[in-house]
């Protein structure tokens, strides 16, 4: 597919749709970027990124996000496996500025819907893990209210699905792994719970 919308491109790991260790190809949506003097991104910026967290630069956003699923900090070899057969993706096609508490702009958010439905056409994942509550509450994308989350003490969260030829992307949020208070112990048992709700889902 060509994409028309998309203009910073989707991270991709070399195993994707090959080895599934959870059972569902995995899409993580971070928010925005931001950059050096607010330059504009390159096509592979996302790319560099990730790779760059790969080759052993510490940033504990990438680490977080691989963390959640497992419920602990994870070593490099972990971290490795994971974005081998996972797609990284941030929802903002645009920097928004020098720093990383600059928020996007309402106009931001807006452009930047029709990129990510080109990116779940394409890469046709079956869990997306949205990372953000402020991104979560403005994905501009023709998504249907999808079965509830629910862990063992009652508490229940909404997922969303997105549609396709290809089948249903299942698409769930949390708070952004910089948000204060955010831990392991609060949100890995909301990803855990989600994944096993995606997996029957999606195998009815």
């Amino acid at each position: 597919m060509r994409f028309e919308h998309v203009k910073v491109l989707p991270f991709v790991g070399g195993n994707y749709r090959k080895d599934t260790p959870w059972g569902l190809p995995i899409l993580i949506v971070g928010e925005s970027h931001y950059s050096k003097n607010g330059e504009p991104l390159s096509a592979d910026f996302t790319k560099t990124v990730v790779q760059d967290t790969l080759d052993g630069e510490n940033c504990s956003f990438f680490t977080k996000a691989v963390g959640v699923f497992h419920g602990c900090w994870p070593n490099p070899e972990l971290r490795r496996q994971f974005w081998s057969c996972s797609v990284f993706y941030n929802f903002v096609q645009e920097t928004v500025g020098s720093g990383p508490r600059i928020r996007p702009t309402d106009e931001m958010w807006r452009r930047a819907g029709p990129a990510l439905e080109e990116v779940l056409i394409e890469h046709e994942p079956g869990f997306v893990l949205v990372l953000g509550t402020q991104l979560w509450a403005n994905l501009p994308v023709p998504l249907q209210p999808g079965p509830f989350v629910t862990l063992p003490d009652g508490q229940s969260r909404e997922s969303r699905l997105y549609f396709n030829d290809a089948g249903c992307a299942f698409t769930f949020g949390i708070a952004h792994p910089a948000s204060p208070g955010w831990s392991y112990r609060k949100w890995t048992p909301w990803v855990q719970a989600a994944l096993q709700v995606a997996t029957q889902f999606q195998t009815g």
